[in-house]
């Protein structure tokens, strides 16, 4: 499980300040924050989730994907959904292919 604030990364000097390196888990990215008062740092654990989506959405539907991610993805990992970020990549169909051939020309309808 990861928690939204963690200690400082191993081997982190307790007096400098920036990111810390990114780590990756079940998948998804984190990207490490580190906050450091009175002498003593926390770094807050931002995971990424990266969708890539070959199929146009409507408003409504990326704001229900991007929702349910976010909710899903907080509450199996156990943290705040404040600190979850999730990018959505549209690629346009004819620019995406299986088995050499675009789903532009495939004539595929299908979400992919």
């Amino acid at each position: 499980m990861v928690s939204d604030l963690g200690a400082a990364a191993p081997g982190a000097d307790s007096g400098t300040h920036g990111p810390v390196p990114r780590q990756r888990v079940a998948g998804s990215q984190l990207t490490g924050l580190r906050r450091c008062w009175g002498g003593s740092c926390q770094t807050r654990q931002m995971p990424i989730i990266q969708v890539h989506n070959a199929s146009p959405s409507s408003k409504e539907k990326k704001r229900e994907l991007l929702a349910g991610l976010t909710a899903t993805y907080a509450q199996v990992m156990g943290i705040r959904p404040d600190t979850i970020r999730v990018v959505l990549h549209e690629v346009p169909r004819e620019n995406w292919s299986v088995g050499g051939i675009t789903l532009a020309d495939s004539g595929q309808n299908e979400s992919v």
